[in-house]
């Protein structure tokens, strides 16, 4: 099913599919663990067979109901599983998780086989410069070492893209690295506070995000004329990170297990295998520069 679904989506087109399901296989008898193997194999051969189709799902919850119509189980899982070219799967992945908050039904999200790029980002609050009018995102002018041998800006680098759980401070501040070319020193520090880690999944009361996160950067002991930072932003510290009763969710023991989703665990597994999300690591130049 899962190789049909791909196969008809021409993301060329940016299309989406979303696949709506308990996503629970169900496997009986001696032969049910080489069969869940098995299962984590073939969905690990499907999505390695199309390198243009990135995964996320969303997970949410609802009342199961039996026969009767009378409840089961108050707080059911079931799944989104969203298809696509990466960005357009992280658009709908973040509109259903908001409509999904909204109906007070989400749990989690996350990101499988995605390949993220370089996040947009702006700098702000330079200190000893100033931003070119003409690459206000790569060169600083007028730094002045007789005024201070330090410059120092916010890079504001744009969460949108990335999975809720990754705005985290603990997280985030593993995420960004930076280096000088000329030997001179570079420190960076996240920005925590309410004003410079923001998300916002609700923007203006909409089903838009805003989300962001700031990291303070300060380059000093500038020996020359001009310096270049290399910076690069990384998505391995918050890969496969879900909340404790998501990872009890998808670790349920028995298929009728109503509170749980027996299986979904190898489907990321599998998923994870065929490819990690991958990250353009191609590092972002910013030229500070004492010219004018």
């Amino acid at each position: 099913m899962l190789h049909n679904i791909i196969a008809n989506i021409d993301t060329s087109k940016n299309e989406v599919a979303i696949l709506v399901s308990d996503m629970k296989y169900s496997p009986m008898g001696k032969t049910a663990a080489p069969e869940l193997l098995q299962y984590q194999e073939q969905i690990r051969n499907v999505i390695g067979a199309h390198p243009n189709v990135s995964l996320a799902f969303v997970c949410a919850n609802s009342e199961f109901l039996n026969q009767n119509g009378t409840i089961a189980e108050e707080f059911s899982p079931y799944y989104y599983v969203i298809l696509g070219k990466s960005e357009n799967v992280a658009a709908i992945r973040n509109d259903i998780s908001r409509w999904c908050e909204a109906t007070n039904s989400y749990v989690e999200s996350g990101d499988m086989a995605m390949n993220y790029h370089t996040p947009n980002y702006s700098i702000k609050n330079v200190k000893n410069g100033m931003l070119s009018a003409q690459y206000p995102k790569n060169l600083i002018t007028v730094f002045d070492r007789e005024v201070s041998d330090t410059c120092s800006f916010i890079v504001r680098v744009d969460m949108t893209g990335y999975p809720w759980s990754a705005v985290d401070g603990d997280i985030l501040k593993d995420c960004f690295k930076a280096k000088v070319v000329y030997g001179s020193s570079v420190d960076v520090e996240l920005l925590s506070d309410e004003d410079h880690l923001v998300d916002d999944h609700a923007y203006k009361g909409e089903f838009k995000r805003r989300s962001y996160a700031d990291y303070l950067v300060k380059l000093y002991n500038v020996a020359l004329d001009d310096e270049v930072i290399e910076w690069t932003f990384t998505n391995k510290p918050f890969d496969g990170r879900y909340l404790m009763n998501f990872n009890t969710i998808i670790n349920a023991d028995q298929e009728n297990d109503l509170s749980g989703s027996f299986s979904f665990n190898k489907f990321i597994e599998g998923c994870f295998n065929a490819r990690l999300n991958t990250f353009d690591e191609n590092p972002v130049r910013i030229l500070v520069s004492s010219d004018q």
